[in-house]
């Protein structure tokens, strides 16, 4: 399950480092993504019956307000690489700011359904549901990583 979900995430953020994926393509391999990123949870999650129906209506809604960020943050990476020859330091800054937003974001976000999940269900499905959340991004985010370009230096 990891190395697919490892695999997945390379052939998205490669392709589009590499601008040979076109959006159709982005979308399939996310839809992907999500269903293989949904069965991690689903085996990991350790839920009994009862938590298992209210948890996977919470995971949905977790998941449909997960969709923007996620969305921007490869917006902002198609962005960085169809100008990274010619980002200003205006552009960077802006492109920056943007990023940070966007994880913070992601980190309210995070912490919302912590809250939600802990109240409906129990603090360690909680607990659980952010450190298998936290892991698959983290794999996901390595592999984005992995592909981004660095800056290049324009003053010498």
């Amino acid at each position: 399950m990891r190395k697919l979900i490892l695999l997945l995430a390379v052939v998205l953020f490669a392709g589009i480092a590499n601008a040979q994926i076109t959006n159709e393509e982005i979308a399939l391999v996310k839809s992907i993504l999500n269903s293989e990123r949904k069965v991690f949870f689903a085996q990991n999650m350790d839920l009994t019956t009862v938590q298992s129906e209210i948890f996977w209506d919470i995971y949905e809604d977790y998941e449909k307000e997960k969709a923007p960020i996620g969305n921007l943050s490869i917006k902002l990476f198609k962005r960085l690489i169809k100008e990274e020859d010619t980002l200003d330091d205006k552009t960077l800054i802006e492109l920056q700011k943007s990023s940070l937003k966007n994880q913070q974001r992601r980190l309210a976000l995070k912490k919302k359904y912590f809250n939600i999940i802990r109240k409906k269900i129990d603090v360690d499905v909680a607990v659980r549901f952010t450190q298998i959340d936290e892991y698959v991004n983290t794999m996901v985010s390595a592999s984005l990583l992995e592909s981004m370009p660095l800056v290049k230096t324009q003053k010498k």
